[in-house]
């Protein structure tokens, strides 16, 4: 006959077994995760629901449990505003944003080089902004080289804590800068990987246009750069005008460190390069009425994807404690991935170690 345990014995192992099942069960809390999904004029899709997205770990499923689209005119966005572009473009895609932004969005506005110089915080409205875009609109660089990007995002992001649901980041500069080194490179700074964890960690978003201001793959002073968009060019004089203008942010696939950290954060962005012709190393953006319709489209679609999005709530892989590599596709009601359509998601979700009874 076995011994009968002790009444107060059997509460105590029943308030064992209770509080482990609770810790096991909130051990690997779903993870919200901001996803942009947009169609091929770069306009917001909102009429999915969870059964469009399909997500997995190393080839194993992962549960969507929710999928909502906000649109969200709330949003944070800070404007980083890097003085190695070409000023008057650079500026125009700057004062066009910030003035066509809704008019609850939260705008701040920095200039960087080696470190951040003009600083406009939204608790002083727009006007200073504006003001200082339309009367600066051909500054001297106050540096020569590269700028220390790693290092400005660095301190916007912990500027910008504790991080709301949207916030995002847009960048506007020129490619003189070790983020535009190859992923691998020694030339990229130290800081980058504590950069990218905290994008990651924080849920802010990374958008950037980039204003080509050296051919990709040729020897700078500084380091050699290469494309953020991942198509090789022998030069310049190989890009067809029309290919100056694109205006639908898309996710980079370049081999620069930067095109990594922006897909690391769930972010999208645009390359322009000088007109035709430029024949030489040094830039030659016409600002000519081309420029500035695509300056108005681009700054519309960029607007569009860091204020609608959607929130998917996704059950994390239970086998690892540190950020997974993950996939998400979208697709229709059959279940066929859908064609022509943007989708610019976290590169890595966080995952948990169940807590064993």
């Amino acid at each position: 006959m076995c011994p009968v345990m002790p009444s107060s014995s059997r509460l105590l192992l029943l308030l064992v077994l209770s509080s482990a099942a609770v810790v096991n069960a909130q051990s690997c809390p779903p993870r919200p995760v901001i996803v942009d999904v947009l169609d091929a004029h770069g306009s917001p899709i909102t009429n999915l629901t969870s059964a469009n997205f399909i997500a997995s770990h190393k080839d194993q499923p992962l549960s969507i449990l929710s999928a909502n689209f906000r649109t969200d005119p709330r949003v944070r966005t800070v404007v980083l505003l890097g003085d190695g572009a070409p000023a008057r473009i650079a500026k125009s895609e700057a004062l066009e944003f910030i003035t066509t932004a809704p008019p609850q969005a939260l705008i701040s506005m920095f200039t960087f080089s080696t470190t951040v110089e003009q600083k406009f915080n939204s608790s002083g409205g727009r006007k200073p902004m504006e003001d200082w875009l339309n009367t600066n609109q051909t500054p001297s660089p106050s540096h020569k080289g590269a700028s220390d990007l790693t290092q400005t995002l660095l301190t916007i992001v912990k500027a910008m804590e504790p991080a709301r649901v949207g916030d995002a980041i847009y960048v506007i500069t020129g490619n003189l800068d070790q983020l535009f080194a190859a992923t691998g490179s020694k030339e990229v700074p130290a800081l980058t990987p504590t950069l990218a964890s905290e994008l990651q960690s924080s849920g802010v978003r990374l958008f950037a246009l980039v204003l080509e201001v050296a051919r990709p793959g040729a020897w700078n002073d500084v380091f050699v750069v290469v494309p953020l968009d991942g198509v090789p060019r022998a030069g310049w004089s190989a890009v067809l005008p029309d290919d100056n203008v694109i205006t639908i942010p898309h996710t980079p696939m370049g081999p620069a460190k930067l095109a990594d950290i922006i897909r690391g954060s769930g972010g999208l962005a645009l390359n322009w390069y000088p007109s035709e012709k430029s024949r030489s190393f040094r830039s030659s953006f016409d600002y000519d009425p081309t420029t500035q319709a695509a300056i108005r489209e681009s700054s519309r679609a960029f607007q569009g994807a860091i204020n609608n999005f959607y929130v998917l709530t996704v059950a994390p892989p239970e086998q690892s404690s540190a950020p997974e590599d993950w996939k998400l596709e979208v697709v229709d009601s059959r279940g066929k991935k859908l064609k022509d359509v943007t989708l610019a998601y976290p590169g890595k979700l966080l995952g948990c170690i169940a807590v064993a009874p």
